[in-house]
């Protein structure tokens, strides 16, 4: 992957695991010069001047990844939080006039480099913690969908009774899934997303489980460009007058579940009431 090829799609747990290996690529243990908020609408639990002092002369020592949640560990042994909401994404360059044009915070590097958190539409937010399981317990955020085990995921969804696709998109039970890999999940089962979660059989939920791992390695491997993600995967498919991947002469249809528009192949995922 190039350095600017995967800033284009909204963050889920492929495109935060580009992030993270983008910083701990470039950003590593590098002293902090000046840290510098440019709009406080993305600071959630933090305010300016505390944040942008408590960074100053540190450096982020590793990086660690739950979900759709980046953890950038801080010499001090505090914890910088970034959440990409729907347009988040970083930069590292060296020439200031680089500064992307919605960046919203900036760390600037004693070697004169600079890292920029850009988020266009201010859905994300970037906070400091003391403690990150503290953190994530407050926030009852569930295991990362790459280490989650079966039993764990089992045990979330019990007595769970709504669409297979909100499931999967709910923090709370699986950490990383959005609406994009939601989509891809069940269309490589052959799952209809309105589907019930409860009325799937024990080999459809052990189907899904597998999959989940399948489908986000792929996207991983492929650096999380959609134009090098396998012919038999929907998501490259999913737009206007998209067709299956399956069989081409089959267009994709779409919904609203949980108001996100939702792709899906009315052949090859048939639930009972919806065509």
């Amino acid at each position: 992957m190039n350095d600017k090829s995967f800033f284009y799609s909204m963050p889920e747990l492929p495109e935060v695991e580009m992030y993270k290996r983008y910083i701990d690529k470039h950003a590593l243990h590098q002293k902090i010069k000046s840290a510098i908020v440019r709009n406080t609408k993305i600071l959630q639990g933090s305010n300016k001047k505390q944040i942008e002092s408590v960074i100053t002369d540190d450096c982020i020592t590793k990086t660690k990844r739950i979900g759709k949640y980046l953890f950038l560990y801080l010499s001090n042994n505090k914890f910088l939080v970034f959440h990409f909401g729907m347009t988040g994404k970083v930069h590292y360059f060296k020439n200031p006039q680089d500064e992307p044009k919605h960046s919203r915070f900036l760390i600037q590097f004693t070697n004169a480099s600079y890292l920029s958190y850009d988020c266009q539409r201010l859905f994300g937010f970037i906070r400091l913690i003391e403690n990150l399981g503290t953190y994530t317990s407050s926030i009852n955020l569930a295991s990362d969908a790459l280490s989650i085990s079966k039993k764990e995921f089992l045990n979330n969804i019990k007595n769970r009774t709504g669409k297979i696709k909100s499931i999967l998109m709910n923090q709370h039970i699986i950490s990383g899934i959005g609406n994009i890999y939601a989509d891809e999940i069940c269309f490589q089962n052959k799952i209809h997303p309105a589907q019930p979660i409860n009325q799937l059989s024990n080999h459809q939920i052990e189907a899904v489980f597998k999959s989940i791992s399948t489908v986000l390695t792929t996207a991983i491997d492929a650096h999380a460009d959609f134009s090098k993600y396998p012919d038999t995967f929907i998501i490259p498919h999913r737009k206007k007058h998209g067709l299956c991947p399956i069989n081409k002469k089959h267009k994709l249809k779409t919904m609203k579940i949980d108001g996100r528009t939702t792709y899906y192949c009315p052949i090859h995922q048939k639930i009972k009431g919806i065509k």
